[in-house]
C-alpha cells in the first residue's frame, strides 16, 4: 500500500532576510480556474479601449494649477464651464473655450470631491482639512474671461 505525503522543509519558507518577498504557491490547473479565459477577454477589452483612447489627438493642456489635479466636475449650465479641484488647496473654474482661469476658490488644504447644483449657482467642495464647503459660483463672470485670474470667490454663509 501507498501513502501520499506532503513533504516540505523549513528552509523553503524561512526567510535570510526581513526583506525577502514571501514565498507564494499557484495551482495553475485549468480546471480549478474555469474563469479564467473570461478575465483575460474582459482584460484585452479593456486594454483595447485605453489603447482607443490614448490614439485620439492630444488637444491642449491648461495651466494654473501648483499642485496636482485631484478632482473635476462640469458645469451644468454652460458647455465651456468646468471646476477643477487641486491638492494645493484651490478650485479654479475654466472656460475650455479659451482655456483660461474664469474665476478661484481658495479655501481648502487639498481639494478631495467637487460637485456643482442642477443651476450651476452653487458649487460645493470637500477638503482634507475635513471639511465642506458651499460656494457662489459667479454667473456673470462665466461669459467673460478672465485674463489676469486675479477673481476669487467667497464661501457662502452657511
Amino acid at each position: 500500500m501507498k501513502v501520499k505525503v506532503i513533504s516540505r522543509s523549513a528552509g523553503e519558507f524561512t526567510k535570510e532576510r526581513s526583506q525577502d518577498l514571501q514565498r507564494v504557491f499557484r495551482n495553475f490547473d485549468p480546471s480549478i480556474r474555469t474563469q479564467e479565459k473570461a478575465v483575460e477577454y474582459v482584460r484585452a477589452q479593456n486594454a483595447a479601449k485605453l489603447d482607443k483612447i490614448f490614439a485620439r489627438p492630444f488637444v491642449g493642456a491648461m495651466e494654473g494649477h501648483i499642485d496636482s489635479i485631484s478632482c473635476m466636475a462640469k458645469n451644468p449650465n454652460h458647455l465651456t464651464g468646468i471646476f477643477s479641484g487641486s491638492m494645493d488647496g484651490e478650485i479654479r473654474l475654466w472656460n475650455l473655450a479659451s482655456r483660461r482661469t474664469v474665476c478661484r476658490f481658495p479655501g481648502h488644504k487639498g481639494v478631495q470631491g467637487l460637485t456643482a447644483s442642477t443651476d450651476g449657482c452653487v458649487l460645493v467642495s470637500c477638503g482634507t482639512d475635513s471639511t465642506v464647503r458651499l460656494w457662489g459660483v459667479p454667473v456673470s463672470n462665466l461669459l467673460e474671461e478672465d485674463v489676469s485670474s486675479d477673481k476669487s470667490a467667497e464661501v457662502l454663509p452657511s
